[in-house]
């Protein structure tokens, strides 16, 4: 029995001998940080909307009272009668068609003197549309200076940690 306790003994020693030479393993823990300065950040969410109007206009256009341009039909039925009678041959159709684009231009004249073809203002409502960008600033999280090892060290969190921060401290042994 006391052979097989010096066996025992002796593979525990060559064990911890052995988990003594491996590479040692990193090592992490956690420790507070104090915070230097938090500063909020915030971003701007765009909602656009339409905002609309209406605007009255006024404008002088020409009123006529008879609605129909007799005038201008009977100028230009008589401006081609007598272009037709004062041509001849072929400048008979040219003759036609310009009497007839001659009356119906002095016919239109005269029908607005007399048939009460008049100029007056006209109230219109036009409506005008712009996009207008309502949107508003919304808070995206916190820009955080905290204080490690007498090194500042910024980093953005989504939460306002108070006057210190839990960090992660990871340790490993520096290549040589």
């Amino acid at each position: 029995m006391n052979k097989h306790l010096q066996r025992q003994g002796l593979v525990t020693a060559a064990a911890i001998a052995c988990i003594a030479a491996l590479p040692a393993q990193a090592d992490t823990f956690t420790q507070w940080a104090p915070v230097v300065r938090t500063t909020p950040v915030y971003v701007h969410v765009s909602d656009p909307r339409r905002e609309c109007w209406t605007e009255r206009v006024t404008t002088e256009e020409y009123f006529d009272r008879n609605g129909v341009p007799l005038g201008a039909i009977a100028g230009g039925i008589t401006g081609g009668v007598i272009g037709n009678q004062i041509g001849s041959g072929h400048g008979r159709d040219i003759a036609t068609i310009g009497g007839a684009v001659a009356g119906a231009a002095l016919g239109n004249s005269l029908d607005r003197e007399r048939a009460g073809i008049t100029v007056g203002p006209v109230v219109r409502d036009i409506e005008h549309c712009r996009s207008v960008d309502s949107g508003r600033n919304v808070l995206d999280g916190y820009d955080v200076t905290y204080r490690y090892q007498n090194r500042d060290v910024t980093t953005r969190l989504p939460y306002d940690p108070g006057d210190r921060v839990q960090v992660r401290v990871d340790v490993q042994v520096a290549p040589r």
